[in-house]
């Protein structure tokens, strides 16, 4: 378990959190990033794509593991890689609140919320990653992110960010 991180969200391991690991790859999740995978990838294993991923009891002690290295793509490329965490660094020329506020989008194209690939915030997380204030300071920076990257079929190609951790660099 030491030096292994959750395959969404990169977080180091805590079993506090509820752990769950894929019985295909042997990377591991937290109870909220199976939560996660769930609602937007179909129950799908990062790594793999298996849907193996199974809980473990309390007191169980996990079998051997492995970490999970996302590839790093960029706005030519990206498309390529949906349903998969990937490895994002690029710039914020703005930053879009949704209609029914509370949800946000952190653009890397100057396109509209539907068109444009973005990081999204949904209304759940956006506390939990500093607030308003701290996503509308994105705009005008470069970020690196780490998150599962899936096509929308409204709302197009997206990052999904519930984590503080899933932002790993801004300048």
């Amino acid at each position: 378990m030491n030096g292994l991180h959750d395959a969404l969200t990169g977080a180091a391991l805590d079993i506090a959190r509820g752990l769950f690991q894929c019985t295909t790859c042997k990377v591991f999740y937290h109870e909220n990033s199976i939560e996660l995978l769930r609602a937007e990838n179909s129950g799908k294993c990062v790594s793999c794509q298996a849907t193996t991923l199974v809980a473990f009891a309390h007191g169980q002690s996990p079998g051997a593991g492995k970490d999970f290295t996302p590839t790093v793509v960029t706005l030519a490329d990206y498309h390529k890689h949906v349903g998969s965490v990937v490895t994002f660094e690029g710039f914020v020329p703005l930053v879009r609140e949704s209609k029914r506020g509370n949800d946000f989008a952190v653009m890397f194209e100057k396109k509209s919320w539907k068109e444009g690939f973005k990081l999204v915030f949904f209304r759940g997380a956006v506390q939990t990653v500093g607030g308003r204030p701290y996503i509308s300071s994105l705009e005008g920076k470069h970020i690196r992110v780490r998150g599962l990257l899936k096509k929308h079929q409204t709302f197009g190609y997206e990052i999904i960010v519930s984590e503080p951790g899933m932002i790993l660099s801004v300048h």
